[in-house]
């Protein structure tokens, strides 16, 4: 509670962006399980990932000004959840087609940089629309 918003964000993003280097197995393996679930997927998302999404919604929702998360919430906690999953997926590819993104010096707590002040102002943009007296429409 007592983090920034940015703080919170970056400690959120942060393994996606600077552990996936390092667990390239878990990124497989969780790649797989996404596309052909097994039959234990939605117990483990439901014990370890929904509960983070959850904590999440609810961080946002505390900067948007809502009591509770909305639908549109839950909504921007994947969109930018989805901005580091892909950047934690997409390694390889990115080696491809941009390789300074992965291999120059700085470059991924420099992405998580850009995540973080991309996602605080996506936050401040629902908190303005949220204040609007149409935002429910």
């Amino acid at each position: 509670p007592d983090l920034s918003l940015a703080d919170a964000l970056s400690r959120i993003l942060s393994p996606f962006v600077l552990g996936a280097a390092a667990d390239q197995c878990g990124v497989r393996l969780h790649l797989r399980e996404m596309i052909e679930p097994s039959s234990v997927y939605a117990q483990t998302v439901g014990q370890s990932i929904k509960p983070q999404h959850d904590m999440m919604a609810r961080l946002l929702a505390k900067h948007i000004g809502l009591a509770q998360p909305d639908d549109d919430v839950h909504r921007l906690v994947f969109a930018i959840i989805a901005m580091a999953h892909d950047y934690c997926m997409s390694q390889e590819f990115m080696k491809i087609v941009a390789p300074r993104l992965i291999s120059s010096p700085g470059a991924l707590p420099r992405a998580l940089s850009r995540m973080v002040e991309w996602s605080v102002a996506l936050v401040e943009h629902e908190r303005r629309r949220h204040a609007q007296p149409d935002a429910t429409a």
